[in-house]
């Protein structure tokens, strides 16, 4: 196992996942919050600048470590959480951000050439996802409503998009994107209400729909859980499980003892800016 450590976050760890016992430990290079990637060769993280590749041995006479520069990033800290995902192709691909052109592209590495390879013309704030061949990213530009685009693992070319009806008036993107065999789920809202859509992956359209958004996660007994959200206040209130065969509500989950509301804005859970 491998994670993020030290007083500050400041140093890569290597743990024997059975035992907890340390293996190694290397000072990491930037301040992004992330969680590395694992293959099994190597260990990846953004460090703003670029991707940093470490022998997963490194520690105990491994090949050591090297950068990969990020032509996308002026090397200031993502706002919020960059992720780096390992691909079926083998390519790493992560949200990058550059402070003065407020772009937050998506960047892939061939680790193996040590080489960057590509990102699209648009950003992509919230986490994307990775299924065979394409990333499925959720973007925002403006007034204009949220786009999800299917966007080629090899080329970075988008092959297809998808938005909410314009009847829906929705603004912002709400959530991480989840990708399974057939369906896509993203959430949308705007200032009154939100929406949580399943969006086929062969043809391209909405199949399914909840009136309520937030940050999605698929368990591996295909069990669909949503953190709802309301957007008069900006605040998670419950979480809803659905059985993906039938879209059945299962059990909803509530706390005894809710934490007092902020004031919108004091939460920084919808993205707005680049999106």
């Amino acid at each position: 196992a491998f994670s993020m450590g030290g007083d500050t976050g400041n140093k890569l760890t290597a743990i024997v996942a059975a035992t907890g016992e340390g293996q190694w430990t290397r000072d990491r290079l930037g301040t992004h919050a992330t969680t590395p990637a694992v293959d099994g060769a190597n260990v990846y993280y953004h460090s703003g600048s670029s991707m940093e590749v470490h022998d997963r041995a490194f520690g105990s006479g491994g090949a050591g470590w090297s950068s990969v520069p990020d032509p996308e990033s002026n090397g200031t800290p993502y706002p919020g959480t960059a992720v780096p995902v390992v691909t079926r192709n083998n390519n790493v691909i992560v949200n990058s951000w550059n402070s003065t052109t407020r772009d937050s592209k998506l960047s892939s590495f061939n680790p193996s050439g040590r080489t960057w390879t590509w990102s699209p013309a648009d950003s992509y704030r919230p986490l994307f996802a990775s299924a065979p061949d394409v990333i499925y990213a959720f973007r925002r530009s403006g007034p204009q409503a949220p786009t999800l685009d299917a966007i080629s693992e090899q080329t970075g070319t988008v092959l297809w998009s998808w938005s909410p009806p314009a009847a829906d008036s929705q603004l912002y993107v709400d959530s991480n994107v989840v990708v399974t065999e057939n369906l896509i789920f993203v959430s949308t809202s705007n200032n009154t209400n939100g929406w949580t859509w399943a969006v086929d992956r062969t043809t391209h359209q909405a199949v399914w729909r909840y009136p309520s958004s937030s940050y999605i996660s698929m368990s591996a007994s295909r069990m669909l859980y949503l953190l709802t959200y309301d957007p008069t206040t900006g605040m998670g209130d419950r979480i809803v499980a659905f059985r993906t065969g039938n879209w059945t509500v299962r059990r909803r989950w509530v706390p005894a003892a809710p934490p007092t509301r902020q004031r919108r804005g004091s939460v920084s859970r919808r993205c707005s800016d680049g999106c």
